[in-house]
């Protein structure tokens, strides 16, 4: 289901590497083509920009050099043994270096030919490219960081000041990785999720999901999995509550290395559920408590956020093979704090018959459908500008008091090479009615238990989720691109 009021139609005609990449169907979607097209904003003279490859026999990670003026091939310089991105990153003189050499190559490739340059070409980048960085050790992400979210998938009424008074609020975030099991049931298969896809992998959703039932035991359903596009920040430097509450927030935003593109797929049911039990058992936010922000709007479409909600959306996306990040990391630099990037997202609807639910009957079947286009920014002129900002957002990661990642018993810390992702943009499934539209639906149908109430949320947009067989493209300016593809669920 397109929502064209979610996308920022000045952005699609300006901003695309070509303007040509996106048609209108006979139906008047937006569809597009994945290939090397979508590769020609990479500009590595200007941000140093690192990939990885697979298949290389004696270096795993690269710098990019240039894309040929044919659009055929991609030229790389592998980076030696033991290094990675980060470890360049974290030391100055050699970033340096670098990219002095890399500023060069334009000039010197004719005339040095002691560089071990490797090539490959376009059309295999999809089976050779693979993670820009080895896998983290932990990824977190920030929920509700777009007022188009907000506004258009969850139906926030768009009223001046609310955004404002939403930041004043602290940033809600999760745990995407390490996978966390549902609250109350046993970590065991954890480990089947424990390595991610690349940026060409498969999404795996389990083949069932937990959610929480009013009489407090878990239930399993079939899941709802989404889409959502992202832009993630890598994390340079080990950091604890006690270092960074004495940080600037300059000195926040230098810890920082690079950015990636970052796919943050979820299953929507525990959310869902989850709202509907704290309407059923007339659950309040604290007064005191932090992500609470004191606006009834606001508050009734975001819900109560606590250990015990962080726990459950924390299962919902990473309880599966949901994370993919890549394939390109562009250094951070002093020159722009966070510079500009379109984001976009589509997908397909498979005629296949391991799809399991039929795609609604008048979307266009087997085509990469747009469903998210957005800049991520902090201009405050911009109208989907991000509502919090990095420093903001690491502050509420690491700050214990009152942290709803409690739930996980440990004292949160950064480590280099983590990942924080910031959030994503309005056109996703999720289609949430007016907050105020369920209490007065449930004091209605008082006789109804809330499983009913999950079903009718879900029953609307079913054929619209993610299914076996569809496929998922997203793209970042100046960080490539990701094509995946729905997989059926593993038996655990």
């Amino acid at each position: 289901m397109a929502k064209p009021e979610a996308m920022d139609s000045a952005a699609i005609e300006t901003r695309l590497p070509i303007a040509s990449m996106l048609q209108k169907t006979r139906d008047g979607e937006l569809a597009l083509v994945p290939g090397p097209l979508w590769l020609a904003d990479l500009k590595p003279q200007q941000e140093l920009t690192f990939l990885g490859v697979l298949g290389a026999e004696d270096h795993a990670y690269g710098v990019l050099l240039e894309i040929d003026s044919g659009n055929t091939r991609l030229r790389y310089l592998p980076l030696p043994v033991g290094e990675s991105p980060l470890s360049i990153l974290t030391q100055p003189e050699r970033r340096t270096a670098l990219e002095k050499q890399v500023m060069a190559w334009p000039e010197t490739k004719n005339t040095f030919t002691d560089l071990p340059v490797r090539d490959i070409p376009l059309h295999e980048i999809n089976d050779r490219l693979t993670s820009p960085i080895p896998q983290p050790r932990q990824i977190f992400a920030v929920a509700a960081n777009y007022p188009s979210h907000l506004f258009i998938d969850l139906s926030l009424p768009d009223k001046s000041g609310l955004i404002a008074r939403l930041r004043q609020a602290r940033p809600r975030l999760f745990q995407k990785y390490p996978p966390v099991a549902a609250p109350g049931d046993s970590s065991s298969g954890r480990d089947v999720y424990a390595d991610l896809p690349g940026p060409f992998g498969s999404i795996i959703a389990p083949p069932q999901v937990r959610i929480p039932t009013l009489k407090g035991e878990n239930q399993s359903v079939s899941g709802h999995l989404d889409y959502e596009a992202e832009i993630a920040v890598i994390i340079g430097q080990d950091l604890s509550w006690d270092v960074a509450k004495t940080m600037s927030d300059v000195e926040l935003r230098q810890v920082v290395a690079g950015y990636l593109l970052f796919s943050d797929a979820k299953v929507r049911d525990p959310q869902a559920m989850g709202k509907i039990l704290q309407v059923f058992r007339e659950e309040k936010s604290a007064s005191g408590n932090p992500y609470r922000v004191g606006e009834a709007a606001l508050d009734g479409t975001l819900g109560i956020w606590d250990e015990t909600t962080c726990h459950w959306w924390s299962y919902a996306a990473s309880w599966g093979h949901y994370a993919t990040y890549g394939p390109f990391l562009v250094a951070a630099s002093g020159r722009d704090a966070f510079p500009p990037r379109m984001i976009l997202s589509a997908r397909s609807y498979s005629s296949a018959a391991e799809r399991s639910v039929p795609p609604p009957q008048e979307v266009p079947q087997d085509q990469l459908l747009l469903r998210q286009a957005a800049v991520t920014t902090l201009a405050e002129d911009y109208p989907d500008a991000l509502i919090w900002d990095i420093p903001t957002i690491l502050r509420s990661l690491l700050d214990p008091a009152d942290n709803a990642l409690a739930f996980t018993e440990d004292t949160p810390v950064l480590y280099a090479g983590d990942l924080v992702s910031l959030g994503t943009p309005g056109g996703t499934v999720i289609s949430a009615k007016p907050w105020w539209l369920l209490p007065v639906a449930e004091n209605l149908l008082f006789w109804k238990d809330p499983v009913y109430f999950y079903k009718m949320f879900f029953a609307p947009t079913e054929g619209d989720y993610l299914y076996p067989g569809d496929e998922l493209f997203l793209w970042g300016e100046g960080l490539g691109y990701q094509l995946l593809r729905i997989e059926k669920p593993r038996k655990l």
